[in-house]
């Protein structure tokens, strides 16, 4: 009686919040746990007129809600009522809020490439309405997407490009779960440095954002999740201290989890954290919980990984190589290839233990195919390569010393060294490569500082020069006159090509032409006459082109074929000059 009269107390108690204060379905949503909200919004809904735009927003927030609670069913339901409202095809907001739900929902059934196919057309009305916050949102999305797929580059990609769009509105919530991301990332490809640095930098996000915004409950389920994976990072690179820390605040945090399945996942993550911390009989006391509470036998692979753990913890082989047999069959279909990679291992140790050893050579065999797997996921560069040649060499030396126990597998030996052989040699003569384009790269610098050196030494002579006026000699005066203004064409040319500037930069910085203001404009009136053939003085100072030519040769940036063709201008012109020299002294 008593229960009955408390239960309704809190009833009516909510009753007066909800209703007493009008809370909105928006606002239930955010200080309400999700289903407080659901009833709220659902109340809300009966009372809503359908052909106003709130019917519609009531319905979007309800499909959220029933996201958050895992029911896919009303989720779906809630969607289809959506697209029919009567302002869903006038709304850009409602049709990129279906998109991204209905790529969530397909996420969370583990079809990632229908999951994409959403998120993309979200992103694409993001875009095109260059809302940032939805960019934020939908970039975050389809990197979840590409994780999931295995596609660590383009993953990493959209978090970087949401978590930039996520800075530039300043939403702490939305930057710490982008962060949590790129921190779950990089644990995948085995770099626990910098997991470790994104998941702090995450926690921090989340505690900044809950100390201003209290009232959100979203945000106390978020870091429930975070402590799950925090216990694993630390677990996995032995930092017993955080662990304990983490492992403590995730216990506290389990009443916050709404979801039935967030409760059995967060139990067998610690379970794992455990057993990567030997606590065999801590995870002993749990296992019951999480096998009772693990009803629809989701995480059935990982329960028989742990039973498998603590029977070799117990040193009883044979019942750990059936558990671990059971939950190799699980993990298959799900491409767990970091577990499998661990079950390989065992029941390889296993067999060798039992002394199978042609078990025991299968079993290293197929841990050889996945953890190479794992490693062309992890090393998606140049230096990923070298790293992953390095960890293929290292198992290739743990099969070639097993074989070496087992006479009759003498051939597959040698096939395996003359693979290392192979591998080494084609390594070596990569170097080799390398060393050669090094070495010859630094000898055409080398020539090329020469020359810039020896037009720098020209240019200096020149200047040093009072005449600038040439005999009249044997040969043609037009023709001089036509090759001195083809040559300083070629060198303005390979100016303005080169260096991206104009003929005004190349007077001022070469300080052989003058620049006069003309209308308010810098102008090269004496350089521009040198351009043209009518235009050309009567007596032409070709000391001063020359001087132009090499000091334009002294320009580091020169373009190489560039150079190459104002060089040999450059000789013949001279060549030109000491003929006329010559046939005046004559």
């Amino acid at each position: 009686m008593r229960l009955i009269v408390l239960l309704a107390l809190v009833g009516l108690a909510f009753s007066i919040k909800v209703y007493g204060n009008q809370l909105k379905c928006k606002d239930a949503s955010i200080q309400e746990t999700v289903a407080n909200a659901i009833q709220v919004c659902t109340t809300e809904l009966v009372q809503a007129d359908p052909k106003q735009l709130n019917y519609s927003n009531i319905l979007l927030e309800l499909a959220k809600l029933e996201h958050r609670a895992a029911n896919y069913d009303l989720l779906i339901y809630y969607v289809a009522k959506l697209e029919a409202s009567e302002h869903y095809l006038s709304t850009i907001e409602l049709q990129y809020e279906r998109h991204r739900l209905m790529g969530q929902l397909y996420y969370h059934q583990l079809q990632y490439m229908q999951s994409q196919s959403y998120f993309e057309s979200a992103l694409a009305i993001a875009d095109k309405e260059s809302n940032i916050e939805w960019l934020a949102k939908s970039n975050n999305d389809l990197g979840l997407a590409h994780y999931r797929q295995e596609q660590y580059k383009k993953a990493l990609l959209h978090y970087k490009e949401s978590l930039f769009y996520k800075e530039k509105i300043g939403d702490l919530y939305l930057i710490a779960t982008t962060l949590k991301n790129i921190a779950l990332l990089n644990k995948t490809v085995g770099d626990y440095p910098s997991s470790v640095q994104y998941y702090e930098s995450s926690l921090k996000k989340f505690l900044e954002y809950q100390e201003s915004f209290p009232e959100d409950n979203r945000v106390n389920n978020s870091l429930s999740h975070l402590y799950e994976d925090m216990i694993i990072i630390y677990s996995i690179i032995g930092d017993k201290t955080n662990y304990k820390k983490f492992l403590d605040r995730l216990l506290d945090s389990m009443a916050t989890k709404q979801s039935y399945k967030e409760k059995v996942r967060a139990l067998k993550n610690v379970a794992l954290a455990r057993i990567d911390s030997k606590e065999f009989e801590k995870v002993k006391v749990l296992l019951p919980e999480l096998e009772r509470m693990n009803t629809d036998l989701q995480f059935q692979g990982e329960v028989h990984y742990i039973k498998g753990k603590l029977a070799i913890a117990d040193m009883d082989y044979a019942k750990a190589k059936d558990f671990y047999i059971l939950a190799l069959n699980e993990l298959l279909s799900d491409h767990n290839d970091q577990l499998l990679v661990s079950l390989y291992q065992e029941l390889y140790l296993i067999a060798e233990e039992m002394s199978l050893y042609s078990e025991a050579l299968s079993y290293l065999g197929q841990l050889l195919v996945h953890k190479e797997h794992v490693l062309k996921l992890q090393y998606q560069s140049d230096i990923g390569l070298v790293k992953e040649q390095i960890e293929k060499e290292r198992f290739m030396r743990q099969a070639i010393e097993s074989e070496l126990e087992n006479s009759a597998k003498a051939n597959k030996i040698k096939q395996l060294t003359y693979i290392s052989i192979i591998g080494l040699l084609a390594l070596l003569l990569l170097s080799i490569s390398f060393f050669i384009l090094s070495t010859k790269r630094k000898r055409e610098r080398e020539k090329l500082l020469l020359s810039i050196k020896a037009h720098e030494e020209k240019l200096f002579l020149l200047n040093s020069e009072k005449s600038t006026s040439v005999e009249n000699e044997n040969i043609s005066e037009d023709s001089f006159r036509q090759i001195l203004v083809d040559l300083m064409f070629e060198a303005c040319t390979a100016w303005e090509q080169s260096t991206g500037t104009n003929l005004v930069e190349l007077a001022e910085k070469s300080k052989i032409w003058k620049v006069s203001i003309d209308s308010g404009r810098l102008r090269t009136r004496s350089l521009d006459k040198y351009l043209n053939l009518h235009k050309l003085p009567a007596n032409p100072r070709w000391k001063n082109v020359v001087k132009t030519c090499h000091f334009v040769l002294s320009e580091e940036c020169l373009d190489l074929q560039k150079r190459s063709v104002l060089e040999d201008k450059l000789e013949d012109f001279m060549e030109l000059v000491k003929k006329r020299s010559m046939a005046s002294s004559t």
